[in-house]
């Protein structure tokens, strides 16, 4: 991604937010900062990781909310980033403290947090149970292989 990546982007969409104080030339550096952070977390060296994020946290802005859940009777608080670069920032924690990881579904190509500090284990190709299905049913309607219990059923 380049400077002029960057200044297109925002032209075209803005700064992702409502009033933002952040300058667009300060994205590409930050982009960089946070692609360099989840560089040493992928290198098992979370503490500079750590470093990185401490160095640029001021920059996040954040509004909270409490979301109560039906299931445990029980509120619980949320942390809402306000634009694009607070979202990254939350994520970037998210990666350092908890170990979650992103990536794209392989139906929709949706991204989706997975691993440690999620619901989604570290084998989830698909964002949603509709896009596993949708996924199925194109390799089927293709002749990309049989259905389990039809193999099942020719080795026998």
């Amino acid at each position: 991604m380049t400077y002029d990546h960057v200044k297109r982007f925002i032209n075209k969409y803005g700064l992702l937010t409502e009033g933002s104080n952040h300058a667009g030339d300060n994205y590409l550096e930050w982009s960089a900062a946070i692609r360099e952070a989840l560089r040493l977390i992928d290198s098992k060296q979370r503490e500079h990781a750590i470093a990185i994020f401490n160095a640029n946290h001021k920059v996040a802005r954040f509004t909270h909310r409490i979301r109560w859940c039906s299931v445990t009777t029980k509120g619980k608080l949320e942390i809402v980033p306000v634009d694009l670069l607070s979202a990254l920032m939350l994520q970037l924690e998210a990666a350092i403290t908890q170990g979650t990881k992103f990536r794209r579904c392989k139906h929709c190509g949706t991204w989706f947090a997975y691993g440690p500090g999620t619901p989604h284990s570290v084998r989830k190709e698909f964002c949603a149970p509709r896009c596993r299905v949708a996924e199925m049913r194109q390799r089927q309607a293709a002749g990309e292989g049989a259905s389990d219990c039809n193999e099942m059923h020719q080795l026998e």
